[in-house]
């Protein structure tokens, strides 16, 4: 009986763990179609930022709302634009500035305080090439993700 039972609750265990990884699949027929995906670098001299921004224009299927966008390992909601006919999604992915002091290492370690550690990038759920993106999307009621390819690199802009 208690063998029963192990077997059963391990039967349930790897069905719960099967559902986490299908949860996230790409899908290649997607209910609308897109335009030219380009990226553009901004870089700010005022405050020695830079941000990447990605532009994804929709040419059918408008109705379909873009959630998200995947792209070199870090994941960002997208802003909705149209004017008139055009509809284009952005992403705004912002670099960290770079730091003007280091961290301070000191003797005494009251004069290390505000010395904050290095952020890491959550691991996104797709093995992405440099020039691909995913977004994700609802489509019947199910959120589904579509990966992009060859993204175009636009010109940088400065400020």
């Amino acid at each position: 009986m208690n063998s029963f039972i192990n077997f059963l609750l391990a039967g349930i265990i790897m069905v719960g763990f099967s559902g986490c990884g299908s949860s996230q699949k790409l899908v290649k027929e997607v209910p609308f179609t897109l335009g030219e995906v380009m990226i553009e670098k901004w870089e700010n001299n005022e405050d020695n930022s830079n941000s990447t921004n990605i532009f994804i224009p929709v040419e059918q299927g408008k109705e379909i709302e873009l959630d998200s966008v995947y792209f070199r390992e870090k994941v960002v909601k997208l802003a909705k634009i149209q004017r008139d006919s055009y509809l284009v999604y952005i992403g705004k992915f912002k670099n960290a500035p770079s730091p003007k002091n280091d961290i301070i290492m000191h003797a005494d370690p009251k004069k290390e305080y505000g010395n904050k550690p290095p952020q890491k990038n959550k691991k996104i759920p797709f093995k992405l090439e440099k020039n691909q993106a995913v977004v994700s999307f609802d489509h019947e009621g199910e959120k589904k993700y579509y990966k992009i390819d060859s993204i175009k690199q636009g010109p940088s802009v400065k400020n």
